[in-house]
């Protein structure tokens, strides 16, 4: 097995790691991948590791590994969609609500040498205008305002039902994997990742519509904004700015047809990862 490295570059605590990572590889006959532009802390020479082209990265790859927080394995699960290849994550970070391996049990990475591993499919949304697919989602798609503009309205349709105007500072479509991101912070429901389903959140909503909105996995869903002139909109994947047409007008939220390979431990549960990293109560 060839795993491709997926790290920030920028924190040397991810290199500290990967010497243990790679003697387990090494050990299992496996080869971890790392790209040149991310050798940044001198993992030239360890055992079990490769510093390769950025080409050569993905021509080999069977694996995506990303060790850190939930920004780089979410930077992971973007690829794997992408390439249509398994994804796990070694959290470093605080939550890591998407990993399969704590930074404490590191020496279970012989699990995934192995193949000891399950994969879960889960829901990858798409936002499409002006024909065209602008991006995909593995949490969610945040449709908000300017931090000084006039509150926003929202016309939404949905499998042809004309849902009305939701007046909010923003609207957030997430996947079963975001519902307990983002949209769980603005109110929005937990879905569970095998709910073949995706939601609707209200950001700081104005009026009676404030309650989130579950869609089947087959809805499809059309979105007009109206922002007041000079005025502006911005619309976010996973956190990250996507460039709007300069038409503005009707967008469409909907499965996307390629979905995020997840790999799990076998006795990994999601209600599990809720009690320990969400409803965890604070030691006294």
């Amino acid at each position: 097995m060839r795993f491709g490295l997926v790290v920030n570059s920028a924190k040397s605590a991810v290199y500290e790691c990967l010497p243990l990572l790679g003697e387990i590889a090494s050990k299992h006959g496996c080869l971890l991948l790392l790209r040149e532009k991310d050798n940044k802390f001198g993992a030239s020479g360890l055992r079990g590791i490769q510093i390769c082209s950025e080409t050569a990265f993905y021509e080999q790859t069977e694996l995506f590994l990303a060790v850190g927080g939930d920004g780089t394995i979410i930077e992971a699960a973007r690829m794997g969609v992408k390439r249509s290849l398994p994804v796990a994550g070694i959290n470093l970070g605080r939550v890591g609500f998407l990993s399969c391996i704590e930074k404490k049990e590191m020496d279970r990475f012989s699990e995934l040498c192995k193949g000891e591993y399950r994969i879960e499919k889960r829901l990858v949304l798409q936002v499409e205008a002006d024909g065209r697919t602008l991006g995909t989602a593995i949490n969610e798609f945040c449709f908000q305002r300017d931090s000084l503009a006039k509150t926003p309205e929202f016309s939404v349709v949905a499998d042809g039902c004309n849902l009305g105007d939701f007046r909010a500072d923003g609207l957030l479509f997430s996947t079963p994997t975001g519902s307990t991101a983002y949209s769980l912070a603005a109110g929005g429901p937990i879905l569970s990742p095998d709910v073949p389903a995706f939601l609707m959140t209200p950001l700081c909503p104005i009026g009676e519509k404030r309650q989130s909105v579950v869609f089947s996995a087959q809805s499809v869903i059309g979105l007009v904004p109206r922002v007041r002139v000079g005025n502006k909109l911005h619309l976010l994947a996973d956190g990250h700015p996507i460039p709007l047409p300069e038409t503005g007008g009707f967008f469409t939220l909907k499965a996307a047809s390629a979905p995020l390979s997840l790999v799990k431990l076998p006795e990994d549960r999601f209600l599990n990862n809720c009690v320990q990293k969400i409803w965890k109560e604070k030691k006294q």
